[in-house]
């Protein structure tokens, strides 16, 4: 038997591997330079100034979570609503580690909101092309032999 070649899933596991630093950098200023940075870098760019740096935030938080949504469907075959609670509880759990005073991080519950949002969009995707490709396999394209064929 041929191994499934997955490599939506592979990129999901390099990504969340990417990002466990990211998530657990003990240095908060260091994160919000690195946000301010892609906010100037996108102002230099034609992006709008009412879209502030705390906007930017927010997304990264959404963006960060979609992968391991993904990677819980598609990879770990785990329900879409197991996945989502699963990442929901990490974030808090992040969150809650970055309340510790060695963290110098600021815990928030947009952040696990945001977080949480970003694990439903990669759960749901990764779901809706699991069901997708599915079908395709059972599909009975025409001059197919069928078991009736068989008879």
């Amino acid at each position: 038997m041929t191994p499934v070649r997955r490599p939506g899933a592979g990129a999901a596991v390099v990504l969340a591997v990417l990002l466990v630093p990211v998530l657990l950098w003990p240095d908060g200023e260091a994160v919000r330079r690195v946000v301010v940075d892609g906010y100037v870098v996108l102002l230099e760019r034609g992006m709008p100034q009412q879209v502030r740096p705390e906007h930017y935030a927010a997304l990264l938080n959404v963006l960060v979570f979609v992968p391991l949504g993904w990677l819980g469907v598609a990879a770990l075959r785990a329900r879409v609503l197991t996945t989502v609670l699963v990442l929901a509880g990490l974030s808090g759990a992040v969150e809650l580690a970055q309340l510790l005073p060695v963290m110098e991080r600021q815990a928030s519950l947009l952040d696990v909101a945001c977080n949480t949002a970003g694990a439903a969009v990669g759960a749901l995707v990764a779901s809706r092309v699991r069901q997708h490709a599915g079908r395709d396999e059972v599909v009975d394209e025409p001059g197919d032999v069928v078991r009736d064929d068989l008879g």
